[in-house]
């Protein structure tokens, strides 16, 4: 059921708190396995069974470090991990991943908590973690500009015609909470003053709230994006031409986790950074991997999705301190709370090693 969003505050505070709780457990760094996620089945889920055969220069599993990694949207901005793993460049890199699908939030409090080693997920939540006194660092970027739209019904024609209405998002504390905050405040729109935020879910799900009559218009990624385009909605701004970096996707860890399992996270990343490149030169696989993992049928949708992460994904993939600097100047100044820094939540080191050894 949507939830009416109040004060941003409160919701920053809210979140604090809740990371807090997840924080006090104080887990030890366990050694990642299948066997991590047991008891939190409600709310990591399994992805879809591979359609592929076996990955090519697949490493055998008896001799594969098993390795639990969550990701915390169905959006097209996850590609380069669906196609690490179905290409085998997981395994060519030693290690046995298993995917869990996790929204935003339940992701982060699971990354605190130690249950999941790796995640790939949304850099705002990595910033809101820090404000609760998480360790959760930023070890990579995936997709570093807002690769979103705010979409409404064919009787809206500009994003002023939204005053008064409600606009969906995924969750409170998620990327695309945060990035509609910055995006309608560059088009005159003041949160909770001109337009209320619904939270449905995930992306997919701001669709359907959409549909149902919860909510007026939506902030979504590709392939959703496309998908309501499709059914008849009218894109009123495409964020990525804001002209503002957003770590829409990033790769975070604890900062604990990193220095016992330097390696490990080494190897999760060049098979990224390989998976990069794929994406790029093999655009039949990649669309086979997007199908697969979004469940989407139609062509166009799915064309115009690859196309729209084409060449979003770096090949040397840092987290710019501009690319988080607008979350960082959003929590300044609405919470009362000590600004994080950068140097708090990413390190590079790792991107930068690989690098230097490829």
């Amino acid at each position: 059921m949507p939830l009416q969003m109040r004060s941003r505050r409160s919701i920053w505070l809210g979140m604090a708190v809740l990371l807090l709780v997840a924080c006090t457990a104080t887990p030890s760094t366990p050694a990642p396995s299948t066997s991590a996620i047991v008891g939190s089945s409600s709310t990591l889920t399994p992805v879809v069974p591979s359609e592929s055969s076996s990955p090519r220069s697949a490493i055998p599993q008896s001799t594969a470090f098993p390795l639990v990694v969550g990701y915390s949207a169905v959006s097209g901005a996850f590609l380069p991990l669906w196609l690490a793993q179905e290409a085998g460049l997981f395994a060519r890199e030693g290690l046995a991943v298993e995917l869990r699908y996790a929204g935003s939030t339940a992701l982060a409090s699971a990354l605190i908590a130690g249950e999941v080693p790796i995640g790939v997920i949304g850099g705002a939540e990595i910033v809101t973690a820090n404000v609760g006194g998480a360790d959760l660092i930023m070890v990579a970027g995936v997709s570093m500009r807002p690769v979103l739209a705010l979409l409404a019904p064919s009787g809206y024609s500009q994003p002023t015609d939204l005053r008064g209405k409600r606009v969906g998002v995924s969750r409170i504390g998620s990327v695309t909470y945060y990035a509609s905050v910055i995006g309608l405040r560059r088009v005159g729109l003041e949160p909770d003053r001109d337009v209320s935020l619904v939270q449905a879910g995930g992306v997919p799900e701001i669709l359907t709230v959409m549909e149902s009559g919860g909510a007026d218009a939506g902030v979504v990624s590709p392939p959703t994006w496309f998908e309501a385009e499709r059914r008849g909605y009218r894109t009123l701004l495409d964020f990525t031409t804001l002209g503002f970096d957003y770590p829409q996707t990033v790769v975070a860890v604890r900062r604990s986790y990193l220095a016992a399992n330097r390696a490990v996270v080494a190897a999760f990343l060049r098979a990224l950074v390989a998976a990069h490149k794929l994406q790029r030169e093999d655009s039949a696989l990649a669309l086979r991997v997007l199908r697969q993992y979004t469940q989407m049928s139609d062509e166009n949708v799915l064309q115009r999705t690859y196309s729209a992460y084409r060449d979003s994904f770096a090949d040397h993939p840092v987290v710019p301190v501009a690319a988080i600097s607008p979350l960082l100047t959003l929590l300044a100044t609405e919470t009362a709370t000590t600004p994080v820094t950068p140097d708090q939540i990413i390190d590079n080191s790792v991107v930068e090693e690989i690098k230097v050894r490829s």
